[in-house]
């Protein structure tokens, strides 16, 4: 005997899952990428997914106000028997309009089902912003993110020098990554890196860190923001392929 489909029990069931992420997901799991290594750069990813949601959730509130009135249509030609210009509606009209009420009560309900996501994930990256406030300790300005992004980039190139150190014959950087550290203010030939005394991990020596100082940039903690996010951002990756 074939079992009957319970449309009713899928109906629960749909209103337990989100058809995004979850909220910890979000919370915990979205990083942005690799240009939210900081505060102000995972506060930009925050704003713009919100932004994007915000402006889903207004579409499809409008959607829904409109499928209301084609329902509202089609009850009062169904009821009446005419069209609102007075226009009688034949017997197979209206058993074509009973079967589009059906599919409209339908999408109304998924409608319903998606502005409450989306009022959930909105309020979740909303959530996430105040966080991030609050360890900046105000609302940044666009000269802000700008500073923020050029620390981030030497950062980043400078852990791309380190690297290539350690897997280089020779031992030094790429020709390429010495150009753009140098295009963002630090002399090619500061590019240097030594030896902790005690962990052994290649460090920025003494004339790099001198710029880096200059700059107000803490290297260490920042590399291992950049290991963090990568891990994050791997396992993103993962995720999504399963």
């Amino acid at each position: 005997m074939i079992k009957k489909f319970d449309y009713n029990r899928y109906k629960k069931l749909k209103e337990s899952f989100p058809f995004g992420n979850s909220v910890h997901q979000n919370m915990n799991f979205l990083s942005g990428g690799e240009n939210s290594n900081t505060a102000i750069g995972s506060l930009r990813y925050y704003v713009l997914n919100l932004d994007t949601k915000l402006k889903a959730l207004e579409e499809n509130k409008y959607n829904l106000k409109e499928v209301e009135i084609n329902l509202e249509e089609i009850d009062y030609k169904i009821k009446n028997k005419k069209d609102a210009l007075g226009e009688e509606v034949d017997f197979f009209e209206i058993m074509r309009l009973e079967v589009k009420k059906e599919k409209i009560k339908d999408d109304i309900d998924r409608g319903k089902k998606l502005v409450r996501d989306a009022e959930i994930e909105a309020a979740t990256y909303d959530s996430k912003i105040d966080s991030l406030l609050n360890d900046i300790g105000k609302i940044p300005s666009r000269e802000d993110y700008e500073n923020d992004q050029r620390k981030y980039w030497i950062v980043r190139l400078i852990n791309k020098a380190r690297v290539e150190c350690l897997v280089s014959p020779c031992g030094l950087p790429l020709e390429g990554t010495i150009m753009a550290i140098e295009q963002n203010g630090i002399p090619g030939e500061h590019v240097k890196f030594s030896r902790h005394d005690i962990t052994g991990i290649l460090i920025p020596a003494p004339c790099l860190q001198m710029h880096l100082d200059n700059m107000k940039i803490d290297y260490d903690s920042a590399r291992i923001r950049f290991i963090e996010t990568s891990r994050i951002n791997l396992d993103n990756d993962i995720q999504s392929k399963d």
